[in-house]
């Protein structure tokens, strides 16, 4: 925010608001005077959430995005009418006092003419949105477009323990209660009751690019189009309904599906006659399970009606059959009868458990007795109904089958073999199918060895789980049939539902990744709306899962190899989107389970055994809001033996390899404590980095301490004679590393225990630098030394150790995210030469758990003479640093100042006898060190020395309010006296404050101030947070008085103050 057209720094930016986690309203709150506080809430939900703003960094002034933070706000009991509440914010989590307390209505009189209460505003799309424990009244506005009480158009949306109603039944509404355009939306124990709405609406539409799904909700006395009317259009917009009740519904016929219960159209295109397969995997699901239906009418007289292009379906152990359905459009009675036999399992009618026999010199006219057993498994499945309970259980004698395509569809059945090596299943080469394919149901398979064919085209999985249901494997041994062909499609490919997997093995493989054209598979691959995956007591051996092709082939004709092949990683953005292999990939679900399991010699892209994308909480085990029990992530006693993640071998170039990690990748959303708690005596031997992440502050193994059962501290050497090369005596003094970069790759350490990076002399020339969320310490050769010590004193300087970033990679020099870093005796020097831009920072300290110790070390650039583009040092908000007997020294800046250092209420700084000598602000936007105090924070500059610091405009026609030397912002925070609005309350401690002690400020130059600056509101001021202890001033000089002498100015001192 700019207070004057001159004062361009943006002086006022303290009054953005940093970002809220957790907010009150409460209906006898204000939206005027409340700061969403319990004790002064909001009045409104709608100022609650707008306040709520989009955490990118730009907008809660920190230096990376917050976006990942879930913003709650927390609704008490009451009834608000409330205009429409459009989310902007990424995460958020709307909660109430209970149905029976917090009641919300949709306001149909203020100026926006809309039904609507709750939409996502169009850009973000990336928006996870959670609502729990509201009742919400829907109140009938009249005719409009494309409008629903709630619409979600973008992002995840979840809806938990909530009910809905209508204000007046005696009107027929014309807006639904909620209308779904997105695929991932989850409903659960919702009450829908007495809705009133018109021949063209439904309680809920599904529209095109839209799916969900039902958990324990009730429809009681809903009148109108149908209860649920849904149009599928496309792969993974499957309609998905368990535990559901339908009671009293009237259904008409109208403008969109209807005239059922539930009515359903496809609008996807398939073929279920001539590509059965393709159609199976690809095709929308539609599943009901445990659902029952109660005196419901309808148009079309039944429960179920479908309509437009046919589709995949299955109905578990629910009280109709298909008696109770009806279909239209492209549906014929030859596709209808044909998959009745297998998509309806336990319900209305169906048979009771039974067991069955199947032994190789059986027939397939007996009736399955052990005395007159079937010959095929296809024949002893056909026409049988159990489902849900009831069991199907075959008992499979000794012999080999190829029995595949085997479609369990909605029912429970159990393959039960002689032993892993007596009985075999295998799918055929030729037939390019499954061997079973689970829609809704069950499929359990025990003491039974599986044998997988490979085809020229993938088929899901050997075992396809799709549109909920559950795979159980015991005791099974699975094999390829021809290890010499590569394997296109999964093991287990599940879209949907839960695989236990205990006592198994799965043995050498390799599949097919590919990008163009695309084609990803390993042995166990979950997607979309899979909910848990549980191993135990199981090994996997030789896995392989690299890319078939990766886009690193070097051209014959090639100037320099090496950047062709890191162009190429760079620039293939299909290369970056890929997730990156591993035997067990999770590109979405709810939970995962590994106990006492052995992975060995497995190798994938980015890693070689596990792949985890994307973890949710757990909506389907939530009630009331609250997080289910148990972990969503558990590792416990598993060895990881040789793993390898081909990347590392194919790229050269640290930085471009930073996600890898050879035993596991953990992509999803999580903080530290959610891994290291839930990953227990368990072991690797493969190479680091052992674990890996796209999350910048979980890179370079920073992890990989979980896996050693001994907790060592690692220490390595670092010299200009060294090779970089993993060997039993490399990091030794005697054979040290080549780089720094190299050495903090293939070290161990964590957040408690750093890892030890000695320097030999030398100037080392460094791609990035990374410390995540672990503890590093680097440590030079002081000057007059031969060699590293790690004791140092007051007479030490840097000098013969230096680092220089390589100016080719264009980002921060050395990063912090998260982390513990202390830098020592050795001169840190950025490349400024050639007069090209330089935007990045020497050093970047990112994260509220973020601390930097730089002792002993020197600032300088390449050439005194140029620019830089941004700060040299960066301290994010929250972070903490300490900095003692460095030295800054001829650094020239464009408009950013030398240190930017934010100090937040809970920071602790501390720079003792630093020294900033001959620094320059070209555009004279700051001071050589820019503090940002929040008050409350703790900081002390003691013993520093600003000496021949300038920032001043060029030919001192300037009146900025800026000095040569230090600029200190005063900002608000949760500390301020303001921040109570008024109360006059102070909640800090005294000592809480800033102090400039013993400090010298010597022949520095500026606009209005030659020295300091203190901006800030004339109420922060009078906090009186900061103090100047015992400084010397002395031949400072504020230039503004050349050109502006009727301006006020400080030579030494100037107070620019709101």
């Amino acid at each position: 925010l700019a207070a004057h057209s001159n004062y361009d720094i943006g002086s006022h930016e303290y009054l953005i608001p940093d970002f809220y986690d957790t907010l009150a309203v409460q209906g006898s709150g204000s939206d005027t005077a409340g700061i969403g506080t319990d004790q002064k809430p909001f009045q409104t939900v709608y100022t609650a959430v707008a306040v709520s703003n989009p955490k990118k960094a730009s907008f809660v002034e920190k230096l990376v995005d917050q976006e990942d933070i879930i913003t709650t706000i927390n609704i008490k009991a009451g009834i608000y009418t409330e205009p429409r509440i459009r989310i902007i914010s990424e995460r958020m989590t709307m909660k109430g006092e209970g149905i029976q307390n917090t009641i919300i209505k949709n306001d149909i009189t203020s100026d926006e003419k809309t039904s609507c209460l709750i939409s996502i505003e169009p850009d973000n799309t990336e928006c996870k949105l959670h609502v729990n424990d509201i009742a919400f009244e829907q109140q009938n506005y009249g005719q409009l477009d494309d409008d629903a009480l709630i619409m979600i158009q973008y992002g995840e949306f979840g809806i938990h323990s909530c009910s809905f109603r209508q204000t007046d039944l005696s009107t027929q509404h014309n807006t639904p209660y909620i209308r779904i355009k997105v695929k991932q939306v989850h409903l659960s124990g919702i009450t829908f009751m007495n809705g009133n709405f018109n021949h063209d609406t439904a309680a809920i539409e599904i529209v095109p690019g839209g799916g969900a799904s039902f958990n324990g909700c009730n429809f009681t006395s809903i009148s109108g189009a149908a209860v649920v009317s849904a149009i599928l259009s496309e792969k993974q917009a499957d309609l998905i309904m368990k535990d559901c009740q339908f009671l009293n519904c009237q259904s008409y016929s109208g403008s969109i599906p209807s005239g059922s219960t539930i009515s359903v159209s496809s609008s996807f295109t398939a073929d279920f006659s001539s590509q059965r397969v393709q159609s199976t995997i690809n095709s929308p699901i539609f599943t009901l399970s445990y659902c029952q239906f109660t005196g419901n009418t309808g148009q079309m007289n039944s429960e179920v009606y479908f309509l437009g292009q046919q589709i995949v379906v299955g109905f578990v152990q629910c009280n109709i059959n298909s008696d109770n359905i009806t279909y239209g459009g492209q549906w014929t009675s030859t596709y209808w009868s044909q998959i009745t036999s297998y998509s309806f399992g336990g319900c209305s009618g169906s048979s009771p458990s039974e067991t069955i026999y199947v032994n190789i010199r059986g027939i397939d006219v007996g009736p399955g007795t052990p005395t007159n057993p079937f010959r095929s498994i296809k024949n002893a499945i056909n026409q049988r109904s159990q489902g849900g309970d009831s069991l199907l259980t075959l008992s499979i004698g000794s012999g080999t089958w190829e029995d595949d395509g085997l479609i369990i569809g909605a029912r429970s059945i159990s393959m039960e073999g002689a032993g892993v090596n007596d009985t075999l299943l295998m799918n055929q080469i030729a037939n390019k199918v499954w061997l079973a394919c689970i829609i809704g149901g069950k499929l359990y398979i025990k003491n039974i060895g599986l044998r997988q064919a490979s085809a020229s085209e993938s088929y899901g999985g050997m075992l396809t789980l799709r549109g909920e249901g559950l795979i159980e494997l015991t005791n099974v041994v699975i094999k390829q049939r021809d290890l010499q062909l590569n394997q296109t499609s999964s093991t287990i490919y599940a879209a949907a539902g839960d695989i236990i997997i205990t006592d198994c093995m799965f043995e050498k493989s390799s599949y097919v990744n590919r990008l163009d054209p695309p084609s990803f598979s390993g042995a166990i691959y979950c997607e979309d709306k899979f909910v848990s995956l549980s191993i135990t007591n199981s090994n996997f051996t030789q896995q392989y899962t690299s890319l078939y092709d990766p886009p690193t082939v070097f051209k014959s004709n090639a100037i320099n190899n090496q950047q062709l092949q890191e162009s190429n990683i760079v620039n293939n953005q299909q290369l970056q989107e890929y997730s990156g292999g591993g035997l067990i990939i999770i590109l979405n679900a709810w939970s995962l389970k590994i106990l006492e399991c052995n992975f060995t010699e497995n190798q994938g892209w980015r890693t070689g055994v596990i792949n985890i994308q994307k973890m949710r909480n757990n909506y389907l085990l939530q009630e009331g809001g609250s997080s289910f029990v148990e972990p969503y992530i558990q590792f416990f006693k598993c060895n990881f033996i040789n793993n390898n993640a081909l990347k590392d071998l194919a790229v050269q170039s640290i930085p471009l390899k930073h996600d890898i990690g050879r035993d596991i990748i953990f992509d999803h959303i999580y903080q530290m404590d959610d891994i290291i708690k839930n990953i227990s005596q368990c072991s690797s031997s493969s190479p680091v980095p052992k674990i890996g992440s796209k999350n910048t502050q979980f890179q370079l193994g920073v992890l990989d301490y979980i896996l050693f059962t001994k907790r060592t501290v690692e220490t390595a050497y670092v010299g200009l004679n060294g090779i970089n090369q993993i060997t039993s005596t490399s990091g030794t003094s005697s054979h040290p590393l080549r780089t720094v970069e190299f050495a903090i790759f293939n070290t161990i350490s964590s957040l408690k225990q750093a890892s030890h990076i000695l320097l030999f002399p030398g100037n080392y020339t460094e791609h990035s630098l990374f410390v995540g969320g672990h503890s590093l310490v680097i440590t030079g050769t002081a000057k007059s030394q031969s060699e590293p010590e790690t004791n140092m004193s007051i007479t030490n300087q840097p000098g013969p150790t230096e680092l220089l970033n390589n100016k080719s990679i264009d980002q921060d020099f050395i990063q912090v995210y998260n982390g513990i870093l202390t830098l020592q005796l050795f001169v840190i020097r950025m490349d400024n030469s050639n007069d090209m831009p330089t935007p990045f920072c020497g050093i970047a300290i990112h994260g509220t758990s973020a601390s930097a110790s730089i002792e002993y070390c020197c600032f300088n650039v390449t050439d005194p003479r140029g620019y830089l583009d941004r700060d040299f040092l960066s301290l994010d908000k929250g972070g903490n640093l300490t900095m003692l007997y460095t030295a800054i020294e001829n650094i020239k800046e464009r408009f950013r100042p030398v240190l930017c250092i934010t100090i937040s209420e809970k920071s602790n700084v501390n720079l003792n006898q630093i020294n900033i000598t001959s620094c320059k602000i070209n555009e004279s936007n700051s001071g050589a060190i820019h503090l940002k105090y929040f008050t409350g924070g703790i900081a002390v500059l003691n013993q520093c020395q600003f000496n021949y610091d300038v920032a001043v405009t060029f030919a001192y026609t300037g009146n900025k309010p800026f000095g040569g030397g230090l600029l200190i912002e005063l900002c608000e925070s949760t500390m301020s006296e303001s921040y109570a609005y008024g109360s006059g309350k102070q909640i800090q401690d005294a000592n809480r404050m800033l102090v400039i002690r013993d400090c010298i400020f010597d022949t520095n130059i500026g606009d209005c101030s030659g020295a300091v600056t203190v901006i800030g509101t004339r109420t922060l001021l009078q906090e009186e947070r900061f103090q100047f202890l015992h400084c010397l001033f002395e031949n400072n000089i504020a230039g503004s008085e050349f050109e502006h002498p009727e301006d006020p100015f400080g030579d030494d001192v100037y107070f620019y103050i709101a």
